[in-house]
């Protein structure tokens, strides 16, 4: 370098000419990332592919800085003072080169919410002003406090054959409001014929119910009664066949088989749903009762009617003693109010 500053003019002078004959060398542009390359001439080796330079952090961060020469463009000859200024700029510059994944450290991606994004909530429209909504009647006591009340007790019989689970204990309440409709209470029941006789003998329904009589005899049958407002004929009816009747009056109803004699059963047609029968030691028990007054009503076919006026709840049990009036088979005649006639009976065994 010393020798270029001090060397006589003539000597540069000597050296351009040379120069100037020799065979010219253009810069091919750099490939994207690398340094510019020289094109030799025809007296040049074969070019060896440069070494692969790896990217630095100025030639990733602003590409666009110092932009590559167009093909073919011939670089200008730098004066000896330019090329010791390059030289000394390329010897000061270079330091070790970094590894792309190393110099592209990417900033981490931001962080997000990945919540999902509720509804805004939305305002309750304004109550419309409505007019007040009259409040239900309250239903009556009775209703209400029915189920839990109930009246226990003991049917005793004296003085005669009678049987206490042929004992019909209802009650009836002072209030008629507290009856149950009508139409609700009327049910279906069925007395049998079976070996000429009829079970029950004694049955209980309300008033309005309908009673069928199935005939499960091989032989004919024909019930009737001749009881006030509840008299019917059921007529002959053979084995398999049920006649019905439906009772509207409320009253004791004595029927009778117009070919046996001995065929007979009782039933009491009620105007109340709170009924019951008494087991074989005479125990009973009325439950679902309405509260309040009213009377507690014990009837038995050989027996006077019994009846008490009661207040419920009721204080305790009530016991009741009946005296046995009547024999077990009531005296009867036949439907026509004739005596039966034994006679006659054979042709409907």
């Amino acid at each position: 370098m010393a020798l270029v500053k001090t060397a006589p003019v003539w000597l540069l002078s000597f050296g351009l000419t040379l120069a100037a004959c020799a065979p010219v060398d253009t810069v091919s542009p750099p490939p994207e990332g690398g340094a510019p390359t020289r094109e030799s001439g025809p007296s040049d080796p074969a070019p060896q592919p440069p070494p692969a330079v790896e990217e630095t952090d100025a030639d990733t961060a602003n590409p666009g800085d110092e932009p590559p020469l167009a093909e073919g463009e011939d670089t200008a000859e730098p004066d000896a003072s330019g090329t010791a200024n390059a030289a000394e700029d390329t010897e000061a510059r270079p330091g070790p080169a970094r590894a792309v994944g190393a110099s592209r450290e990417s900033a981490p991606p931001a962080e997000t919410d990945a919540r999902p994004m509720s509804p805004p909530e939305a305002k309750p429209a304004p109550e419309a002003e409505s007019e007040p909504v009259p409040e239900p009647a309250p239903e009556p006591e009775s209703s209400r406090a029915g189920a839990d009340l109930s009246v226990t007790g003991t049917i005793a019989l004296t003085g005669g054959d009678a049987d206490a689970d042929e004992a019909i204990v209802y009650f009836l309440p002072d209030d008629p409001a507290s009856m149950p409709p009508a139409g609700s209470r009327p049910e279906a029941t069925e007395i049998v014929t079976r070996d000429k006789t009829l079970m029950p003998t004694v049955a209980a329904v309300s008033r309005g119910s309908e009673v069928r009589f199935p005939n499960e005899d091989p032989i004919l049958h024909n019930l009737f009664s001749v009881s006030p407002d509840n008299g019917f004929d059921l007529g002959v009816y053979g084995p398999g066949e049920a006649p019905s009747v439906t009772f509207d009056q409320t009253g004791v109803v004595n029927i009778y088989c117009n070919v046996h004699h001995d065929m007979h059963t009782h039933v009491l047609v009620v105007d109340t749903p709170w009924r019951t029968r008494p087991d074989a030691q005479g125990r009973f028990e009325l439950s679902g009762l309405p509260p309040g007054p009213g009377e507690l009503h014990v009837w038995h076919r050989q027996s006077e009617a019994w009846q008490r006026a009661i207040e419920l709840p009721a204080s305790g049990p009530v016991d009741v003693t009946l005296e046995v009036t009547k024999p077990r088979l009531p005296p009867h005649r036949d439907k026509t109010g004739q005596p039966y006639n034994r006679r006659d009976r054979d042709p409907y065994r």
